[in-house]
C-alpha cells in the first residue's frame, strides 16, 4: 500500500514535509513482519529531521545492512544460503565484487 503523506514533527504538529509512505503488512512483507518504507524527498536536514523524529518513537528502529535478509530467514521465509548471499550481496563495494555475488 502506498500513500503520500505529510510528515509532522510529533511534538509541535509542525509539517516537516511530504513523503511518500510505504506499508508492508505481515505476513506477506518480504521479511514476513510489519514494515514501513519512507521516501523523504529534499535536502538532508530534511532527511536529517526526519530521521531524528523517528529514533524517538517508541519501538521504532532504522534497519542495518542485511537485517532484513536476516529478519527473514529467522521468519522462516528464506533459506539460509539465499539469506546468507544476499547479506553478502549487500555488503559489497565494488563492481568486481558484485559481478561475483552475482
Amino acid at each position: 500500500m502506498a500513500a503520500l503523506a505529510s510528515l509532522r514533527y510529533p511534538s509541535s504538529g509542525e509539517e516537516l514535509d511530504r513523503s511518500l509512505v510505504l506499508r508492508f503488512p505481515s505476513p506477506a512483507s518480504f521479511t514476513g513482519e510489519d514494515i514501513v518504507e519512507l521516501h523523504v524527498p529534499g535536502s538532508p536536514a530534511t532527511v536529517r529531521a526526519t530521521l531524528d523524529d523517528l529514533r524517538a518513537l517508541p519501538g521504532v528502529w532504522l534497519a542495518g545492512t542485511g537485517e532484513f535478509a536476516m529478519r527473514t530467514f529467522h521468519n522462516g521465509k528464506l533459506e539460509l544460503t539465499k539469506a546468507e548471499g544476499l547479506a553478502d550481496l549487500l555488503a559489497v563495494e565494488t563492481d568486481a565484487q558484485r559481478r561475483q555475488m552475482l
